[in-house]
């Protein structure tokens, strides 16, 4: 009994994994689409809506992530989604998985990283993926480090980022400063 629910369990995980970067790629379709396409498209119900400066946000809810919507120009079209993990457990690790898959794709391209250890003991923004991730594995403490990559697909671009508490990703149509 015990062997079959790790198993359970394992699977689980690499299924939350693989479904949230395919959520990714399929949310970065509707980068230049409207509220009204993804909406109906994806069969989703916003669970949250604001307008400011005549831009609009929404925000719709799932089962392990939110995300947050925005238009950030007067097209009326979505222009960056935002997705946030509902809860901190092995945030490490999602963020891992995401960011192995996108490394994996050709279809992505490796952009920079960036990677800070508490104290600013370590800190830089020139590693390539593999350097990162070795630093990583190899560092003490790394939970309570923050790091992110950004990757570029077509004219998309994909922040993911990992702190102490959360893992966040951001798919937005302009480059990240």
């Amino acid at each position: 009994m015990k062997i079959s629910f790790f198993i359970f369990f394992l699977f689980q995980n690499i299924y939350f994994y693989s479904q949230t970067f395919q959520n990714i790629n399929k949310f970065s379709n509707y980068i230049g689409k409207s509220f009204a396409d993804f909406e109906r498209d994806l069969r989703l119900r916003k669970s949250g809506a604001k307008v400011r400066l005549g831009l609009e946000n929404r925000t719709y809810d799932f089962k392990n992530y939110f995300i947050l919507v925005s238009e950030n120009d007067d097209s009326k079209q979505i222009g960056k989604f935002s997705l946030y993990s509902n809860d901190s457990k092995d945030h490490m690790e999602k963020w891992y998985r995401i960011v192995s898959e996108m490394d994996k794709d050709k279809e992505y391209t490796f952009l920079r990283s960036f990677v800070a250890d508490p104290e600013d003991k370590i800190t830089s923004n020139s590693l390539n993926y593999n350097e990162l991730i070795k630093l990583l594995r190899n560092s003490y403490k790394t939970e309570n480090w923050i790091f992110e990559v950004i990757y570029k697909k077509e004219s998309k671009f994909f922040k993911i980022s990992c702190t102490p508490v959360d893992i966040n990703v951001i798919i937005q149509n302009k480059p990240y400063d």
